[in-house]
């Protein structure tokens, strides 16, 4: 099996975007959200899906934004995670999933 694979879970519900920065939250239900790593990822109309970034159970994130303008965070007691991206440009633009890692 291999373990690279995502589960697209749903298209994000909750989104702000606020002097120009843009907060996401996304809720896992249908398994238990404390066990998976979790990802976020963006994709442009006609376009492949372009990964953003993860956070492992443990809490610790990895992301391939430059220059820290994004934070990616959980709430394993809500079943929760949040992105938060700062100093929006046109190319952060596009739809944004959230997406649990197969075991």
């Amino acid at each position: 099996m291999c373990n690279n694979l995502l589960y697209l879970l749903f298209l994000l519900a909750f989104a702000s975007v606020c002097q120009n920065n843009l907060d996401l939250s996304c809720r896992g239900s249908g398994f238990t959200f404390r066990s998976y790593d979790m990802h976020w990822v963006r994709q442009k109309p006609g376009k492949a899906l372009v990964w953003m970034g993860h956070v492992w159970i443990s809490g610790q994130r990895q992301d391939y934004v430059k220059k820290r303008r994004l934070e990616i965070t959980r709430d394993d007691s809500k079943s929760m995670m949040y992105l938060k991206l700062s100093g929006l440009t046109e190319e952060d633009s596009g739809m944004y999933f959230c997406a649990r890692q197969a075991q």
